[in-house]
């Protein structure tokens, strides 16, 4: 039974052979590039002399050069790669490798190369890479990562969309227990108020659910403050009445104080 994973004899193919052009060992051309542990081998000891042999297989060839300039991280093998897609994969590979946003822009085909620098951005964490990246929803999602990762609200700044604006600016509020954050937001009064409730219930500070204006929304945060501290005085400070005896009733079961039930 063959074994593609072995090192086999090219006179020992199943089938007529050159093996000359891969040391003398059979090699099955385009299916496994890589599976043949003798091409492995001479591909792992970054040597190119084998990869411009394959005469026979210049898609095979144009492969193995790919595949060496990624491990030799060497971006001047690609420039040894006719075909365009080929080269363009090179290009990514050892861009990839490498870190190195500058060989991203050897990439021709603009999607490839935008998808070259958002791995860099990833692997980086340098938002300012975020503006290379193609298309602008994709942008705003890449400063928002790098915002988040960063927990610095400044890089939220440069999102235009002001939905995923306001998700950075609230998950980076939340974060770091700062209600200043939440006044960024100008996406959805909803948005602000479920902002300064999170940072509230974070801090335990009933005092923050004074900046929500509407009266409905305030007492809800309230109230989820004073039943995350089980203190009662907190819904005395609740606008509306079936509100406040409805925090009384519930604080007052969970710490079975019954003269909060009255």
């Amino acid at each position: 039974v063959y074994n593609p994973t072995a090192p086999v004899l090219g006179s020992d193919a199943p089938f007529a052979f050159n093996g000359d052009q891969f040391g003398g060992y059979f090699e099955t051309l385009g299916l496994f590039d890589s599976f043949n542990s003798k091409t492995k081998e001479v591909i792992n000891k970054k040597s190119i002399k084998i990869c411009l042999e394959m005469t026979e297989d210049t898609a095979k060839s144009e492969r193995c050069l790919s595949d060496t300039a990624e491990n030799e991280e060497d971006v001047t093998i690609c420039d040894l790669i006719e075909n365009k897609n080929e080269k363009n994969a090179c290009f990514f590979k050892v861009a990839i490798t490498k870190d190195s946003a500058e060989i991203c822009e050897n990439i021709l085909d603009d999607s490839k190369k935008g998808a070259c620098y958002g791995e860099i951005v990833q692997k980086t964490e340098n938002e300012k890479l975020c503006e290379k990246v193609s298309g602008r929803s994709v942008q705003d999602s890449c400063y928002g990562d790098i915002a988040i990762k960063k927990n610095d609200e400044n890089i939220c700044d440069r999102i235009k969309d002001l939905y995923k604006a306001a998700n950075c600016y609230f998950k980076i509020a939340k974060n770091k227990k700062d209600v200043s954050i939440c006044e960024k937001i100008e996406y959805k009064t909803s948005y602000l108020n479920s902002c300064i409730a999170a940072v509230s219930q974070q801090t335990k500070d009933e005092s923050v659910c004074l900046k929500i204006t509407d009266s409905e929304h305030r007492d809800l945060c309230m109230f989820s403050v004073g039943k995350k501290k089980l203190d009662i005085l907190v819904c005395d400070k609740i606008s509306g009445e079936e509100n406040r005896d409805f925090c009384y009733s519930k604080i007052g079961v969970e710490t079975s104080n019954i003269d909060a039930c009255h």
